[in-house]
């Protein structure tokens, strides 16, 4: 689709699609819900509770363990997750 035929369907300038495009502009949730249904996409904001501290500090315990077992596989150059390429 082009850029102007999506401006066509969003009813908007084709430099602001540019923009869109480009992340130059900050558009509101409305202009989302225009852009997903120009492109016949559904538009869903997810808004969900923050989680507790402890949970945060776990998840970022797990993320360090996680990146320091891909270090030392990179190091012995093995992995736990076997590739087929075939």
């Amino acid at each position: 689709m082009s850029q102007s035929e999506l401006a066509a369907r969003m009813h908007v300038s084709r430099p602001y699609i540019t923009k869109v495009l480009r992340q130059d502009v900050n558009f509101s949730f409305r202009t989302a819900a225009k852009l997903a249904n120009a492109l016949k996409m559904d538009f869903f904001p997810e808004l969900r509770p923050q989680e507790p501290a402890e949970s945060k500090n776990s998840r970022r315990q797990f993320q360090m363990l996680d990146s320091q077992l891909a270090r030392a596989q990179l190091l012995t150059k093995k992995s736990p997750y076997p590739i087929d390429m075939h």
